[in-house]
């Protein structure tokens, strides 16, 4: 067993959590997230719009992306009892995760309006690339801010 994942105990009780793949997971969904607003980017200040096959690929990648994150709040129901589990004291720690479920919550619901404009700019290539690149760069922000934050506070929790 290689002893870098092996969790170390705490002084005051159970071992820590090992945090890496969701770490591992956040960083792809942010460089996706980073990549396909590029992209997007690219396609509305190019001259010519994006041939209708790639526009229905890059529609089903948008779909995919928003499955990945949606997938990904997963970690509400896995993570958080293990980073309960490993406090002594876990009553500070609730109302902090609270708002992170919450918080995933109201994030997915943002992730429709990008299903929507990606349908469209499918249908229609070019139309929409702009506006979509607008929107995934705002949830690219948004996004990183709250992996961020979660990050800090699971870390901060389980040690």
């Amino acid at each position: 067993m290689d002893s870098e994942h092996v969790a170390r105990a705490r002084p005051h009780g159970p071992a820590a959590a090992d945090l890496t793949g969701f770490r591992v997971a956040h960083r792809a969904i942010l460089a996706d997230i980073e990549r396909l607003a590029g992209l997007l980017a690219a396609l509305a200040a190019a001259a010519e719009p994006a041939e209708p096959a790639r526009a229905q690929a890059i529609a089903g990648y948008v779909h995919r992306d928003d499955d990945v994150v949606r997938g990904h709040h997963r970690e509400d129901e896995i993570l958080w009892p293990v980073v309960l589990d490993a406090l002594p004291d876990a009553a500070g720690a609730v109302a902090g995760i609270v708002r992170f479920v919450a918080d995933h919550q109201a994030f997915d619901a943002l992730r429709s309006g990008p299903d929507a404009v990606a349908d469209r700019s499918a249908a229609e290539p070019g139309c929409q690339a702009g506006r979509l690149a607008a929107l995934l760069a705002d949830q690219r922000d948004l996004l990183a801010a709250r992996i961020g934050a979660g990050e800090k506070v699971s870390v901060a929790f389980a040690g």
